[in-house]
């Protein structure tokens, strides 16, 4: 099972690599996977304090391979209509199948649907949520747009 979440934690590092910077720049999303390729987790905590102090607004990306919304989500990030949408984010990346068997993050933020987004303050509680039926279709047409209000 162990080489499964690695497998997996590293499927999903590899996806994000190159997709976003990480860098102070606000042009586009800086990415963070809580669970990193060796299967062990980042402090939450610190990737929070970490996205304040980069002037950006850290939001817990719930997301789980087998979900047809997180794919094409994860596929329209390097679109410039969701990079302009998503230009002061830093997203955490959460995979849900991975926080059931470890952290329980999902329960703690109440998730029951994936892709699911959460803003998070500083002490890392819930600002506001959304999930991917706030955009209907699964494309970047309907996600962009919802994105964009959900950061403003």
């Amino acid at each position: 099972m162990n080489k499964l979440v690695s497998l997996i934690s590293a499927f999903f590092s590899r996806l994000f690599k190159g997709s976003a910077s990480n860098s102070k720049s606000n042009d586009t999303a800086a990415i963070t996977d809580f669970y990193s390729g060796s299967g062990t987790k980042k402090m939450l905590s610190q990737i929070i304090s970490e996205a304040y102090g980069h002037n950006r607004k850290p939001v817990l990306y719930f997301h789980a391979d087998w979900c047809g919304g997180a794919v094409k989500f994860k596929a329209s990030l390097s679109d410039p209509r969701m990079r302009e949408a998503l230009a002061n984010a830093s997203l955490i990346t959460i995979d849900s199948d991975l926080d059931m068997e470890q952290d329980r993050l999902s329960e703690k933020y109440h998730i029951r649907h994936v892709p699911a987004f959460i803003l998070v303050n500083p002490d890392g509680s819930m600002i506001k949520a959304t999930t991917g039926a706030e955009w209907g279709e699964d494309t970047i047409d309907n996600m962009a747009p919802v994105m964009k209000r959900f950061l403003a």
